[in-house]
């Protein structure tokens, strides 16, 4: 398994989380994961879903959007799927 990836959890299907799921850390404690896909040809990143393992308050919440912008910015991408 690719290093940073997630394999889904017992009792979970075998694409609960995507193929690869980016971790999300939120001061000293992981608190979800990031189904996303980079789509160069087409210059985006595609957030397919945002899994919360503990609910996420606003202030968690927008962090990891301005972090998922940052990430598809720093990849020439443009940032779609976020809600």
């Amino acid at each position: 398994m690719p290093a940073g990836a997630v394999a889904p959890g017992p009792g979970t299907g075998p694409d609960a989380w995507g193929y690869f799921a980016l971790p999300v850390l939120h001061s000293d404690r992981l608190v979800g994961k990031v189904d996303a896909t980079a789509d160069r040809r087409h210059g985006r990143l595609t957030v397919h879903a945002i899994h919360e393992d503990v609910p996420f308050t606003p202030e968690v919440t927008r962090a990891v959007h301005e972090e998922l912008h940052d990430l598809a910015s720093w990849l020439s991408l443009t940032a779609e799927g976020l809600r």
